[in-house]
Formats: C-alpha cells, structure tokens, sequence
C-alpha cells in the first residue's frame, strides 16, 4: 500500500491493484465505481435524467407518463419510471407506450394501472371502443330491449 495526501494505491506482488481517492474528512466513505458489483452500478444509474432517457426511448407516452410523475423534486418516484422500462422488456415498447398513454387518457397515471392494461390487453384495444371509468370494455346486451316487451297476446287465466 501507498499513499499520499490525495489518493492510496494498493499492491499485490508489486503490482498495482487498486486506486482510490482519499478521504479529505474523518469516516469520511468513498466508494470507486469500478469496484462495484453490476447490481450495484445499475443502481447507480437510476437518475432522473438517465431514467427520463430510457422512457424516451420506449415511446412518447412513456415519456411523458415519467416526466410526469419526477416532476415532483421532493418525492421519489425513480422506482415506478424503473417499472416502466422493466415492463417493456416483458411486453415490447409498443404495447407500454400504448399502456401509457391510455393511462394518461383515463388521468390515472399509476404503475398498477399501465400493468394492469397491458395484463389485460387493453393496449390493443381501439379507444373508439366504449370502456368505464375502470378501463373495461363495454358489451352490448344479445338480446334487443324490445324481446322482454310485454306481448300483445292476452294472457291467459287459469283457475
């Protein structure tokens, strides 16, 4: 091992192994990225600007679903953008920008709701397709109003 005022080296049989910055405080702790696991170095990566990239990438709706819910500085919304890109890997970027944008059609700009319409096709569906409030498709009843009509033929009165 040997140090200076700015940086320690670590040696193996007289070879050099590690570099790192000193610390310029007492328990001061720093960390060097090349050392990280891949885990970690992911993690790292989880910016709002690096994640408002990757949504950009998906789709526009995508995008602006993410730029939408960081907007808010003081809460940390990183892990429902994260879920975002992690859902296009499973169902293709297609099908969550169209999630995605029928969230925000609907004003319920949650991560339960995109999984939940890409869980039940919803993204495919056109939007001229009548839906609740609930994002369910609307049917029409087989029968017309008229079949359960009163008949014109009189009853008849049994004893």
């Amino acid at each position: 091992m040997a140090a200076n005022t700015r940086k320690i080296r670590i040696f193996f049989d007289h070879e050099l192994i590690a570099e790192h910055q000193r610390a310029t405080k007492p328990r001061q702790c720093i960390d060097n990225p090349d050392h990280l696991g891949a885990r970690a170095r992911a993690y790292l990566e989880f910016t709002r600007e690096n994640l408002r990239a990757r949504a950009r990438a998906i789709g526009e709706a995508v995008y602006a679903l993410a730029c939408l819910r960081l907007s808010d500085p003081a809460v940390a919304r990183e892990r429902f953008v994260h879920g975002l890109i992690t859902l296009s890997r499973k169902y293709g970027p297609s099908c969550v920008d169209a999630a995605s944008r029928r969230a925000l059609d609907f004003d319920a700009p949650r991560y339960d709701v995109v999984k939940r319409i890409l869980e039940n096709g919803l993204d495919a569906v056109a939007r001229t397709t009548p839906v609740d409030s609930h994002g369910q498709r609307l049917f029409a009843f087989a029968r017309t109003p008229g079949y359960f009509a009163v008949s014109s033929h009189p009853r008849e009165e049994h004893p």
